[in-house]
């Protein structure tokens, strides 16, 4: 694959499963974020390559974006989950209700299937974490145990959300 100039072109090629991985590396470097978002979400992308797409820092929407996108990726997303959610830990300041990326990222790693207690352990204290962090999780939270970790959570909003979201979740799987 030469250089292509056409953001369409490179997206729609970032986006298909017929794109070589070879490619896909290349297309990684793109100086267009959502043609780095497409790789991070596209299942063929080898883990060399998502690998390096990983933020080393959620400071910027673009890093919480490529963040996002590689949690969104069925094919390695849990490679993925406990750096992004410590990541998220570190940078709390970014992590504001109006970053709309930020929340999405709070809500892609909460509703996991595959989220443990252990990984998301770094976005559930409340003595460090501000509580409309915690409340999205709670919101979002697709595990048991991590909604009776939060039905346990000081904040009374955060208590509430848990409990309901775990009953919403006890009445699908009945």
């Amino acid at each position: 694959m030469k250089h292509i100039n056409d953001p369409k072109v490179a997206v729609d090629a970032a986006r298909s499963d017929s794109t070589s991985p070879e490619d896909l590396g290349l297309l990684a470097s793109s100086q267009h974020i959502f043609v780095r978002e497409a790789v991070a979400e596209n299942p063929h992308t080898p883990v060399s390559t998502l690998k390096a797409l990983f933020p080393s820092a959620l400071v910027t929407d673009y890093s919480v974006r490529i963040a996002l996108a590689l949690i969104k990726n069925p094919a390695s997303s849990c490679e993925f989950l406990l750096p992004a959610a410590c990541m998220v830990r570190n940078h709390l300041s970014l992590f504001e209700p109006r970053n709309f990326y930020a929340m999405l990222l709070i809500e892609a790693i909460a509703s996991h299937p595959q989220v443990t207690v252990e990984e998301i352990l770094p976005l559930l204290d409340p003595t460090s974490v501000p509580r409309h962090i915690r409340n999205r999780i709670a919101r979002a939270a697709m595990r048991e145990e991590l909604l009776m970790a939060l039905s346990q959570d000081p904040a009374q909003t955060v208590r509430s959300n848990a409990v309901k979201r775990l009953s919403m979740l006890q009445a699908e799987s009945s």
